[in-house]
């Protein structure tokens, strides 16, 4: 019976008739690496929210589908039930304090200018809060 070895210890990739399983090392050529900078920035966002679903109710189901960046701008979409509950006070101060946990991931530190677009489902936040 022969075992391949290259599926368990990738230093043995180079032995001859093992085929190589795909790693953390093998990328398609056409992937892109991956923006540590958004990926901090979604660990920081996700982490504020499940704190401040104690506090604030409304954010008990409201996921991050994804962090972008276009340009110079930061951009987060949210689940629909961000605004599920209004875009009141309580609203205002958690929207403030989850853009503050994007900020705070960022590097380098302060002072630079950071701009964050947030949308709800694709939809910029601004067209559904009037």
């Amino acid at each position: 019976m022969s075992v391949c070895l290259a599926a368990v210890i990738p230093a043995l990739v180079a032995v001859q008739g093992c085929a190589t399983v795909p790693g953390p090392t093998d990328v398609a050529p056409a992937a892109k690496p991956a923006d540590v900078e958004l990926v901090r920035i979604r660990a920081a966002v996700h982490d504020a929210l499940q704190c401040g679903r104690g506090c604030a109710p409304f954010l008990l189901n409201v996921r991050l589908l994804s962090v972008e960046r276009v340009g110079d701008t930061i951009v987060l979409d949210f689940s629909k039930e961000l605004v599920a509950a209004g875009t009141g006070g309580a609203f205002e101060d958690e929207l403030h304090r989850l853009l503050a946990a994007a900020s705070s991931s960022r590097t380098p530190p302060l002072p630079r200018r950071e701009d964050y677009r947030v949308l709800v489902d694709g939809v910029p936040l601004d067209k559904i809060a009037r």
